[in-house]
């Protein structure tokens, strides 16, 4: 048996107990997978981007006042969203 995400971390140990001793008693091994600590499971900006995509559900975003109409527009955890415009041109090339 698979499993990922928070299912798999230390922090669910109730999950993880009941998961051994399922498979114990249907005699199968398993294998668990984590997520490493840079993944965007765990990075807020990519949780948020995927409910802003569930929110605007498919609305044709053809110009920057309609995007931000949409996100203006959403929630995120009971929370109106703060948006705004940036017209900042990044420099190409610019390495760490």
């Amino acid at each position: 048996m698979l499993t990922e995400g928070a299912q798999s971390s230390g922090v669910r140990t109730q999950f993880l107990k009941r998961i051994i001793e399922f498979c114990d008693k249907i005699n199968k091994p398993i294998q668990l997978l984590y997520y490493p600590p840079y993944h965007s499971k765990y990075n807020p900006i990519e949780r948020c981007w995927g409910i802003l995509e569930l929110h605007w559900n498919g609305a044709k975003l053809i110009d920057s006042e309609i995007m931000l109409k949409w996100a203006s527009s959403m929630t995120w955890k009971g929370v109106n969203t703060v948006v705004r415009l940036s017209q900042k041109i990044y420099k190409k090339g610019i390495t760490l």
